[in-house]
């Protein structure tokens, strides 16, 4: 992800059945024996997840990819809001993946925080990166963080950026999403709310509802 302080841009690849949408807001894993999302961190996860959504250009990291790696590094973010909103996150966190700068900029799916934020390798390890920053000269001095991220669920039903806007011209929750208001994020925060309102979109697509009648 090649990114900078005055123009966020969104994720860049430099480098069991998908669950349908639910109603009921979801909850951070449990834990278990096994490597889970809780038990790749030592900051212990929350039953009460934060929610947000994560930009990515699918032509250059999809979630299609993200499904066949199963975690991925999310590093780049050279925005000090969008940088701020990954500081923020905790394990079993969910975050919309949303495909951006395509033809149909959508939230096509979630994933799951699995490893809190720590110093951004790609801004200070070599030279060469297209995301190093000359004023990040080690981990102790680096400017950027990264979030480990695993998949969590691909949306049979995606919510398109148009079907987005015009659903909010008659919902103040929507309305006021940051997705709408400060669009060039490449990583924010949604609400609990919002994050219901959405699924309750893809639950009414999903029946053939169109959401833009």
């Amino acid at each position: 992800m090649a990114n900078n302080n005055e123009n966020d841009r969104p994720k860049r690849n430099n480098n069991k059945e998908p669950p349908s949408a639910v109603s009921a807001l979801p909850s951070a894993p449990a834990s278990s024996s096994g490597e889970t999302a809780s038990s790749s961190s030592s900051s212990s996860s929350s039953s009460c997840p934060q929610y947000f959504l994560l930009k990515s250009e699918p032509h250059e990291f999809s979630i299609q990819q993200l499904i066949g790696k199963t975690r991925e590094e999310w590093d780049g973010v050279r925005n000090y809001a969008a940088r701020n909103h990954l500081r923020s996150m905790n394990v079993g966190d969910l975050c919309w993946f949303y495909h951006s700068s395509c033809a149909t900029p959508a939230i096509v799916g979630t994933c799951r925080v699995v490893r809190k934020a720590i110093p951004d390798v790609t801004a200070f390890q070599d030279p060469k990166h297209p995301n190093y920053d000359p004023k990040s000269t080690s981990a102790e001095n680096c400017r950027w963080d990264s979030v480990l991220v695993e998949f969590d669920s691909l949306y049979e039903t995606p919510i398109t950026l148009k079907e987005l806007r015009h659903q909010a011209k008659h919902n103040q929750v929507l309305e006021s999403m940051m997705l709408l208001k400060r669009g060039r994020l490449s990583v924010m925060p949604v609400t609990a709310t919002e994050w219901l309102q959405v699924q309750d979109l893809m639950e009414r697509k999903a029946r053939g509802e169109s959401l833009l009648d």
